[in-house]
This record gives C-alpha cells, structure tokens and sequence, in this order.
C-alpha cells in the first residue's frame, strides 16, 4: 500500500509518515526537497525546482521497488511541488506540470493546517497555510485524486490518519 501525506508547510506531515511508518511496520521515504535545500545552504531558483522533481520521482521509485509487502509513506509529492512552484514563481515547470497528480498512490492524506506553524530555516510561508490547503483540494479535485483530510493536534492527528488508513485498508483490499 503506497500512502502519499501532502499540505502545506509545518503541518506535520515528516512527523505523521515517520510515525506511521514505525505503527506499520513500514517504509518513510523522505521529502527530497529537504536533503536538496540542505546542500544548497537553503538557497534555491526556479531551475532547481526541475532537480528536485526528479529527485523525488526518483525516491518514490527507488523506495516503491524495495518493498512489495509493507506499506510506504510519502512526505509529500509533486503536488506540492508543482503548488510551491505556481505560488513562489508563478508557473510550473513542464516536468512537474506533466507528473504532479498523485496517481500512483493507494491513498493520498491532506495535512490540515490547524496546527501551530513552526520555524525551520527551509520554510517560508507562515501566513498563507490555509490558502495553500485550499490549492491542495482544488488540484487533488483536478485530478480527480481520492483524498482524505487529516486534522486534529498531535495524537489527534495520528489517530484520525490510522482511521482513514484502516478504513481504506478495509476497501483496498477487498
């Protein structure tokens, strides 16, 4: 089962894969952005966002084929990406513009942003989390992804994504 958790930013989601990797007994594979932005001192442009993409892609692949039987969390997708991109720079890459519906994932889990936002030298926008979840409906709508919306402050939020992942463990497989 592949889980996708996308949001905006500070809204928990490395927090809430790592944790459910660990309850699942399965595999966390790592936002690339973070390791990318590290490298490079947190300083990026828009050509960078063509890297990063592909580094991601190349993660999901890569953690997708080292396991068939347990469950995989993602920390994050091209969506977020591809919403990143639109609202820093006004447009999109063709990359990230051709592969940023998350098609690919059994499950997809929408980080509400009801939790406290918090500082991290890569983040950037505290003020504009609910607007950005907003883009995130819109374009999981677009592409006509089945999404669950995850909310609630700490336990809370991990009990309410093991819900929705019990539930569709239940229909997925049926």
């Amino acid at each position: 089962m592949k889980i996708a958790v996308v949001g905006p930013e500070s809204t928990g989601k490395t927090q809430l894969c790592k944790k459910l990797s660990i309850l699942y007994s399965g595999m966390w594979v790592p936002e690339f952005a973070r390791y990318y932005l590290q490298l490079k001192n947190n300083n990026y442009t828009y050509s960078d966002l063509e890297t990063i993409a592909r580094g991601q892609r190349f993660w999901e692949e890569l953690f997708s084929r080292a396991t068939r039987k347990a469950p995989i969390f993602f920390d994050t997708t091209l969506l977020t990406l591809k919403i990143w991109s639109d609202w820093k720079y006004g447009k999109t890459h063709p990359l990230i513009e051709k592969n940023y519906c998350p098609g690919t994932f059994n499950l997809v889990l929408l980080t509400a942003a009801d939790v406290p936002w918090a500082y991290d030298p890569q983040r950037e926008n505290p003020n504009d989390r609910e607007e950005l979840f907003e883009i995130h409906i819109k374009l999981l709508n677009h592409c006509n992804q089945k999404f669950e919306i995850v909310s609630g402050l700490n336990e809370k939020r991990l009990l309410h994504a093991i819900e929705i992942i019990e539930r569709t463990k239940k229909t997925f497989f049926l």
